[in-house]
């Protein structure tokens, strides 16, 4: 699982869930390389599949703070995950 801001030209804060074959034409801000690639290389590697949780960011300029829209969204989907993982839907390894 793999979560990250992206520009969909969605609301500051909307989440989605992509799948790997969706990335191409996303607009990732934070990457070296391509999201694609990575997940390609995943992919072909270890036998990895990922699925991609995004936050639609107000901007994308590095040096401003997160808005309060998109800071939500992420508290969010933090408590969402936490509590995936408490009913071992999401597994967690100890």
């Amino acid at each position: 699982m793999i979560v990250d801001a992206a520009d969909l030209g969605q609301q500051p804060g909307a989440l989605h869930l992509l799948e790997p074959g969706q990335i191409g034409g996303v607009s990732f801000s934070t990457h070296q390389m391509p999201l694609s690639v990575m997940l390609d290389y995943l992919k072909t590697s270890f036998a990895f599949e990922a699925i991609v949780l995004t936050i639609q960011p107000a901007h994308l300029d590095l040096n401003r703070p997160v808005t309060p829209a998109v800071r939500r969204a992420a508290r969010t989907l933090a408590a969402v995950l936490v509590k995936a993982c408490e009913k071992r839907v999401l597994p967690l390894r100890r």
